[in-house]
């Protein structure tokens, strides 16, 4: 009885372990001016530091959308993509199906660039440009100065807010989108 109770265990851990998948890893970003991050289903939390690096913790995990309990997303191929593009470093996770958790740190000096799905965005702290897009969800952005170029975030169906600029912000909401605006001097 004790075996097979083991060897249940132990199937079951098996197929709980394809269906969540941990990827973290640390990229070396001197000298690059822009970061750009691509999110299908899920949330992004990114953070700034003073530093010239981009440190990614991301869990992958088999979207329950399907209506067949037997069937059962395997996300052991899930991979970081991390592309090299015109004066930027891009940012993937391309797994269909998958609903994706990031915890992101990037220099606060970098532009930045993030579309998503669907999902949550969170930006704390950020020192440059930026341009976020969501499709359906929430934006949410706490800035910490005034010396910014541009800053846009746009939702399809959802919220956005830019905080932390005095009264600069332009919002406008139509029927189900919204999104907010600021230009600068930066």
């Amino acid at each position: 009885l004790a075996t097979a109770a083991l060897l249940t265990t132990f199937v079951s851990t098996s197929v709980m372990a394809k269906d969540i998948k941990r990827i973290e890893q640390t990229v070396d970003v001197s000298g690059e001016k822009s970061l750009s991050f691509n999110v299908g289903v899920g949330s992004l939390e990114l953070q700034t530091c003073n530093c010239d690096e981009v440190t990614l913790k991301i869990t992958v995990e088999a979207s329950d959308g399907s209506w067949n309990i037997f069937s059962s997303k395997d996300v052991d191929d899930a991979e970081l993509s991390v592309r090299n593009r015109r004066g930027g470093v891009s940012f993937e996770v391309d797994e269909k199906d998958t609903k994706q958790t990031w915890v992101v740190t990037i220099p606060a000096s970098a532009a930045l660039n993030v579309e998503m799905g669907v999902g949550h965005v969170e930006i704390e702290g950020f020192n440059n440009d930026l341009n976020a897009e969501v499709g359906v969800g929430h934006i949410e952005v706490n800035l910490t100065g005034d010396d910014y170029d541009s800053i846009s975030a746009e939702t399809g169906v959802g919220d956005s807010a830019i905080r932390g600029l005095s009264g600069k912000v332009k919002n406008k909401r139509a029927m189900v989108s919204d999104s907010a605006r600021y230009r600068g001097d930066g």
